[in-house]
């Protein structure tokens, strides 16, 4: 039968059932990151990892107000604030978590379309509520979370020559398999450091990259 991950991919030196390990191991790191993030106190400092293979981070923010998350490795991201805010006494909180992934690691080799070019790392964000569960609707088509207003993303990029036209991508999962860009706009692109960033801003919660899609000839 048809390769599920590589319908739409020129890369078949990477099987199907490598893929399908990479996504688990990428889903421990999910795990492993919300874990540490349970016992922070909101407002506070992250807890991070940075290792060889992935870069991760959780923080707890409060949601009355728009509250920014920094890493040390090339993402930045303003969460967005709730609209409704219960007068209890108490601030909402969310917890934020956010793993990254570098473009020419195992994850990106599983995240391949003909025709696109990966520009950044590969960000998963995640928002989880004061009760522990994931911000916004229930997924939707495509593997996406929507979330009430716009996630703002800076992305550091890989500085290339021109391939195409850049875009905020997210990936789509079963049954597309390929990279979308619906409900996510590049607002700008700027320098910071010497290195090169885009900042996106996104209506839902998914796996982020830079990419750039081939130009018709």
């Amino acid at each position: 039968g048809t390769n599920r991950y590589f319908a739409s991919s020129s890369s078949p030196s990477v099987s199907g059932s490598m893929c399908e390990a990479v996504d688990r191991v990428a889903d421990v790191i999910d795990a492993l990151v919300r874990r540490s993030g349970e016992a922070l106190f909101p407002g506070g400092g992250p807890v991070s990892y940075q290792t060889e293979c992935f870069n991760a981070m959780s923080q707890k923010v409060y949601t009355d107000h728009h509250a920014r998350v920094s890493s040390s490795w090339g993402i930045d991201l303003v969460s967005p604030a709730e609209s409704r805010v219960e007068h209890t006494g108490h601030r909402p909180t969310r917890m934020v978590t956010i793993s990254s992934f570098d473009s020419a690691g195992p994850l990106s080799a599983c995240r391949l379309e003909v025709g696109v070019h990966v520009r950044s790392n590969l960000s998963s964000v995640h928002f989880f509520s004061d009760s522990g569960e994931q911000s916004g609707m229930a997924a939707s088509s495509g593997g996406h979370v929507p979330v009430q207003g716009n996630v703002v993303l800076d992305l550091e990029t890989d500085g290339a020559g021109e391939y195409g036209d850049d875009a905020c991508g997210f990936w789509r999962e079963a049954p597309y398999y390929s990279w979308g860009t619906a409900g996510c706009g590049l607002k700008l692109t700027f320098m910071r450091n010497g290195k090169t960033f885009s900042r996106c801003t996104c209506s839902h919660l998914t796996e982020f990259a830079i990419v750039a899609r081939q130009r018709s000839a």
